[in-house]
Formats: C-alpha cells, sequence, structure tokens
C-alpha cells in the first residue's frame, strides 16, 4: 500500500517539474521583444536593440550589437554578455571597436544578453533576448510563430544612431 501511495504521489512531481520547453513542447517566439531595462540614470540618451541578426556571412546583420548613446550622439562604450561571453565594446572616433556577438557556433534560437553601459559616473543595465537565424531552413522547428514573426524581426541596419530604426532591412529570412 505505502507503494502506490508513493507511486500515486511522485507521479504528479514528475509531470510538474520539467516545463514544457524541456519536452520540446513550446518554442521560443521568433523575434519576440523581450528587451526590458533594469535601471538606467539620466546621461544614457538612446539605445537600441534590434532582436534578430544572421551570422551567415552575406555581410548583412551577421553580428549582435546595440548602440548606446549619450544626449551629444556620442556612441557609449559597454559591456555585452551573451552565451557565457563577455564583450567589452568602445568607441572610436564615434565608431564601435568591435563588430558584436558573431554567435560563434550557436545554432539557431533565443539567446539572453544583458548589457552594462557606465559611463561619467552613470550607469544603465539592460536584458534582453536575440533571435540567432544561421539557416532559414529550418525556422518552423526552431521558432514558434514562423513565419508571421519575421514581420516584427529588427536588425541593427535598420538602426539610424540617434533616430532608431528607421531603414529598410538587407535581410530577407525567408528567402535566402
Amino acid at each position: 500500500m505505502k507503494k502506490i501511495i508513493i507511486i500515486l504521489i511522485t507521479i504528479p512531481l514528475i509531470f510538474n517539474s520539467c516545463n514544457k520547453g524541456e519536452l520540446g513542447g513550446v518554442l521560443p517566439c521568433l523575434c519576440e521583444n523581450t528587451t526590458s531595462i533594469i535601471s538606467s540614470t539620466s546621461s544614457i540618451y538612446y539605445s537600441y536593440s534590434p532582436n534578430c541578426f544572421t551570422p551567415n556571412n552575406d555581410i548583412h546583420n551577421d553580428f549582435f550589437r546595440v548602440i548606446i548613446g549619450d544626449s551629444l550622439g556620442n556612441f557609449l562604450p559597454y559591456t555585452l554578455s551573451v552565451n557565457g561571453l563577455q564583450l567589452i565594446i568602445d568607441t572610436i572616433n564615434h565608431n564601435y571597436n568591435h563588430l558584436g556577438w558573431d554567435g560563434g557556433n550557436s545554432q539557431n534560437g533565443e539567446y539572453n544578453y544583458q548589457i552594462t553601459c557606465n559611463y561619467n559616473g552613470s550607469s544603465y543595465q539592460m536584458n534582453g533576448t536575440v533571435s540567432l537565424v544561421r539557416d532559414i531552413s529550418n525556422l518552423s522547428n526552431t521558432f514558434d510563430c514562423y513565419p508571421q514573426g519575421s514581420l516584427e524581426c529588427t536588425f541593427g541596419d535598420m538602426i539610424h544612431p540617434q533616430n532608431g530604426f528607421i531603414y529598410q532591412t538587407q535581410e530577407d529570412i525567408n528567402n535566402w
């Protein structure tokens, strides 16, 4: 009798201890905008964060990089932490010294990132997710919301440093 009671008690625990993502039931949504500012002070004037990049060596959006600036139009240095890496992204003559995260050996998927910017005694921290699209042949197996989610994608080549996402992208993740 004790064995039956233990089994009946543990069965719900087994099914509740796994989330649907671990079982393959729920995939991340392509280009979902999850960026959130954790803390900020007044000297940070703007930040623009793409929600997708495509490291496929076609020279369009091959790197993930965020644009952060002050009220004078200067790009600000920051640390990008993503997928176990920390990249120090600094500015030299209004140009970034680092192209950003190239995805490494990572496959299609959604990746968490954190941005930390300390500038002139002020700090800024932002968390978010970015969709990495390396291969379009199996996007529906990697992402939920595909193909309709592709309409929500924002890429680095769409960003004007002071005006935000104003340009058309050169990327077409539906037709490579």
